[in-house]
């Protein structure tokens, strides 16, 4: 007995199939992550390395060649592009799209690995990182109100660890971020009264604000670790620190100059409204839903404001999920005009609202039920995916139009309705799948 045979003659079952399907699709609907564009393992890989204070020059001399030598060796390169900045290095690798993204990154970073021992001293560890389309903030806030130094350590201490909590939060990018650091002002005319040198001030730095192990102590029953803290943490530990001893009399800082609590270079800078701010960048997590976790984010961020310091605000400046929401609601509401157009030609070439409504069952029946298959192959709710719903209206049609149109012939030639159901079905059930499944074949190279 083939499927058909049991659709027509256990119409109770099918119903019940119909419903069963409806649901699995809308409880699919509901749990679909909606983003921009879908997921895509685009095949690149960039290999990001920080040097402070190097120029252009030795950024490409000593960090991007030695690199670009290192990662030139690995399979499958289709391109390998550069670039060289103010204490910035940038290698991007691209290779061929049969090129496994995670096996590619992590043959760039044994590599890259390999390579740290050419590179200066003084550099950042590489930063070695996958491309993805998905990743990109797509929740841009601006926090303002308060001084550089009080409102980078803000949105580092408070507002930062609070976003990234929120479920779905991948990275959160802060733009404009200047770190806290110590300022050490060295008078010129006291620092050669004391016959010393700035390098004397810098080798006491390293010698002297350093933090080593101190082994164990031991006893009977217990063993403690002993640490040596001898990290500065105040103005005061540091201008207390002894630079050297000329003449029998310790020099300490405080003789030859001043420390102060200060901030990171201004290297760049954010503003929104012509108003300095520092930018609050929220990235969801590949997979996650980009509408649930850009309205969580938000409302994280609303709660923190009723404790934001006096003078502290923030606004919303790019919230990438109303036009996504935006862009699929257009899309939603086309496919809904489609499906009147496609019901409307029906009725106009069968002219038959029973007949038309038949086949008009097709059309809900098929596009909600995909839903649920969408959630369980793990596709999102996209531009593309809605595009592809809205393609496929015409098409659920097509099959029950002709299998329709034979049943009627065979009514119309004395057979029962049953009858003529079953022979209807069976003559052209073989000639409908072909037709389907060449339209699904044409789009298979390009999944």
């Amino acid at each position: 007995m083939n499927l058909y045979d049991i659709a027509i003659r256990r119409p109770v079952f099918t119903a019940m199939m119909m419903i069963a399907l409806v649901v699995f699709g809308i409880l699919g609907y509901q749990t679909l992550p909606i983003n921009l564009l879908p997921s895509l393992d685009i095949p690149i890989v960039s290999v990001i390395t920080i040097l402070p204070g190097a120029s252009p020059e030795v950024m490409e001399s000593d960090v991007t060649d030695v690199l670009e030598s290192a990662v030139n060796t690995i399979e499958g390169i289709k391109q390998i592009t550069s670039y060289s900045g103010q204490g910035v290095s940038q290698v991007t690798v691209t290779f061929t799209l049969e090129r496994d993204i995670d096996i590619a990154a992590q043959d760039v970073r044994d590599k890259v690995s390999g390579a740290l021992g050419q590179l200066p001293l003084d550099a950042e560890p590489p930063i070695v990182q996958k491309f993805d389309v998905n990743s990109q903030p797509m929740l841009w806030m601006a926090l303002a109100g308060l001084d550089a130094r009080e409102l980078s350590d803000y949105a580092d201490q408070v507002v930062k660890p609070q976003l990234q909590a929120v479920p779905g939060v991948g990275n959160i990018l802060v733009p404009g971020f200047r770190e806290p650091m110590m300022r050490i002002w060295i008078d010129r005319d006291k620092l050669a009264a004391h016959r010393l040198t700035v390098t004397d001030v810098i080798v006491a730095l390293g010698r002297e604000n350093l933090e080593l192990p101190g082994g164990f102590i031991e006893g009977p029953v217990t063993e403690l670790a002993v640490r040596n803290l001898g990290l500065f943490e105040t103005v005061d530990d540091f201008d207390a620190m002894i630079v050297a001893t000329v003449d029998g009399r310790p020099i300490r800082l405080s003789d030859i100059g001043f420390t102060q609590l200060g901030v990171a270079d201004e290297r760049g800078g954010a503003r929104y409204n012509m108003t300095p701010t520092l930018g609050i960048g929220v990235a969801t997590r590949s997979g996650a839903n980009l509408v649930d976790v850009n309205r969580a984010a938000r409302q994280r961020m609303e709660e923190l404001s009723k404790d934001f310091p006096p003078g502290l605000f923030y606004d919303v400046a790019f919230d990438g999920a109303e036009y996504v929401e935006k862009s699929i609601e257009n899309v939603q509401v086309d496919i809904v005009y489609g499906a009147i157009l496609a019901i409307l030609v029906v009725f106009v070439f069968l002219r038959s609202w029973r007949s038309t409504f038949i086949v008009s069952l097709a059309i809900p029946t098929s596009l909600i039920a995909t839903f649920g298959f969408m959630r369980v192959f793990g596709f999102s709710l996209n531009n593309l995916t809605t595009l592809a719903l809205a393609l496929s209206v015409g098409v659920v049609i097509d099959d029950a139009i002709i299998v329709l149109e034979n049943i009627y012939r065979h009514q119309e030639e004395g057979e029962s309705r049953v009858t003529a159901a079953l022979s209807g079905t069976r003559e052209i059930a073989l000639a409908a799948m072909a037709a389907t499944f060449s339209i699904a074949a044409v789009f298979i190279p390009v999944a």
